[in-house]
C-alpha cells in the first residue's frame, strides 16, 4: 500500500499529537482549572471568580495591547516598566484624590510611552 492510501485510511482524530497541537493550550487550561476544583474547597465561589478577574484584567490589557503594536509590525518591550512607573506615580500622588492620582498616572505613561516612541522611531 502506498504512503498516499495509507494516509487516507487513517482517522480523523486518532492522531493525539496533532489534537495537542491544535488543542493543547485549552486542554491545559481545563487540567487546571479541574485540579483546583477538586483541590481548592472555594474555587468556584463567586467572590474567588471575581478576585481572578480582578487580578488578570491588567495582565490581559497589556496583553491586548502588546498584540496590536506586534501585529502592525513593532515592537516596544518598556510596556512593564512603563506600567510600574505609572503605578508608582499613581500611588505617590493618592493623597491628592482619585481623579488627580489616575489624571497624574496615565500622563506620565502616556509621556513615557511618547519619549520612547520617539527614541525608537
Amino acid at each position: 500500500m502506498s504512503m498516499t492510501a495509507a494516509a487516507k485510511t487513517k482517522r480523523p482524530g486518532a492522531d493525539f499529537s496533532n489534537f495537542f497541537e491544535r488543542y493543547g493550550t485549552i486542554s491545559v487550561f481545563a487540567v487546571m482549572i479541574a485540579i483546583n476544583i477538586i483541590w481548592t474547597p472555594n474555587f468556584l465561589r463567586i467572590g474567588t471568580v471575581r478576585n481572578i478577574i480582578n487580578q488578570s484584567t491588567t495582565i490581559l490589557l497589556t496583553g491586548l495591547g502588546m498584540t496590536l503594536v506586534i501585529a502592525t509590525g513593532g515592537i516596544n518591550i518598556a510596556v512593564g516598566s512603563i506600567m510600574a512607573l505609572a503605578s508608582m506615580v499613581s500611588a505617590k500622588t493618592m493623597g491628592l484624590g482619585i481623579l488627580p492620582c489616575v489624571l497624574i498616572g496615565l500622563l506620565a505613561s502616556a509621556a513615557c510611552g511618547a519619549l520612547s516612541g520617539i527614541i525608537i522611531v
